[in-house]
């Protein structure tokens, strides 16, 4: 039987860290987590259990930077209860953090930027008040940012401070309107061909996102385009979307997403064609995402009722996974 070396000339690499840029089908001894580790393309997402959220939440804001350093914070506890609370995200478990000035849900949906470098816009305070509210998270307390230029709820949101964009939502659902933020001031950005609501933007700041699902009008209707925005204008990629109920997550870049919920469902899209995962064991609605389209969270959400439950997603694309003899 042939060995690693008659293959490729050499024995298997012992490193102290992973490589920077592994290409695929690379493989080394890490001596530092003792572990054989490789480098694989995932052709598709794979779903597993996270450490569980410490209170059930949905409807708020949340992010980060990879599935090891991801946050929420505000949302509701389903029961009609809103929360100011924040809670930071390791890998397997939640501990609290500072709390936002003002107690909200319905907060933008969408990855809004790392631990360090958060933002929680707009959202609803019962009982009847849409607000302009905007906050910056600096990984451990909140301050008040530059609010919007009236009160929003429901709308899609993504990126970190210096460059976010807030897509729909509206006292009058659902929007087509954009705005962006470069860590001081709103501007208006380009507006979409159908409306958007209760749906999170996949992207990773205000100059390039995609605007796939949603609702749009007239009520209980959902959008049936996906549109691709790249600083300046709103452009429909994809003229017939499958069918998916709105109030999911999403999160990725133009050319790698995922899209899930309502439901289990989940989409992929590759820049060119949208299709079918396999399916979250949790079916959610109104959740939290952070980190990438390629290792991500999906916290919370509602089920009808808000859940505690956490998954971990391993998505399409290049990956660094442990190889064990099992």
């Amino acid at each position: 039987m042939a060995t690693y070396k008659d293959i490729h000339g050499n024995n298997i690499p012992i490193r102290s860290s992973n490589p920077s840029n592994p290409i695929t089908g690379e493989i080394w001894y890490n001596t530092t987590s003792n572990e054989l580790k490789g480098e694989i393309f995932r052709t598709s997402a794979v779903f597993t259990s996270g450490g569980s959220l410490p209170v059930p939440r949905n409807f708020g804001a949340g992010g980060g930077a990879s599935q090891n350093a991801a946050w929420i914070a505000g949302g509701g506890d389903g029961s009609g209860n809103n929360s100011n609370a924040t809670y930071l995200y390791d890998g397997s478990t939640w501990s609290p953090s500072g709390n936002l000035g003002t107690t909200r849900s319905r907060i933008s949906y969408g990855n809004s930027g790392p631990q360090t470098a958060g933002l929680a816009v707009g959202g609803f305070v019962p009982p009847s008040s849409i607000v302009a509210n905007v906050e910056e998270f600096g990984g451990s307390t909140w301050t008040a940012g530059t609010n919007l230029p009236g009160g929003n709820q429901f709308h899609g949101g993504v990126g970190p401070q210096t460059a976010n964009i807030v897509l729909g939502g509206g006292p009058a659902l659902p929007g087509t309107s954009s705005l962006e933020y470069d860590g001081s001031a709103w501007t208006a950005g380009g507006s979409t061909s159908e409306g958007f609501a209760y749906y999170g933007l996949a992207g990773t700041d205000s100059g390039s996102c995609l605007a796939f699902y949603g609702a749009t009008s007239p009520a209980a209707s959902n959008r049936g385009t996906g549109e691709s925005y790249d600083g300046t204008s709103w452009t429909t990629i994809v003229p017939s979307l499958p069918s998916q109920r709105t109030s999911g997550q999403a999160i990725g870049t133009p050319t790698n997403a995922l899209f899930m919920g309502n439901s289990t469902t989940v989409n992929h899209w590759d820049g060119t064609t949208v299709s079918s995962q396999s399916a979250m064991s949790q079916s959610r609605g109104n959740g939290y995402i952070g980190g990438t389209a390629v290792a991500g969270v999906t916290s919370g959400g509602s089920a009808p009722g808000a859940v505690t439950a956490v998954e971990e997603f391993s998505g399409v694309g290049a990956a660094t996974v442990t190889i064990s003899s099992s």
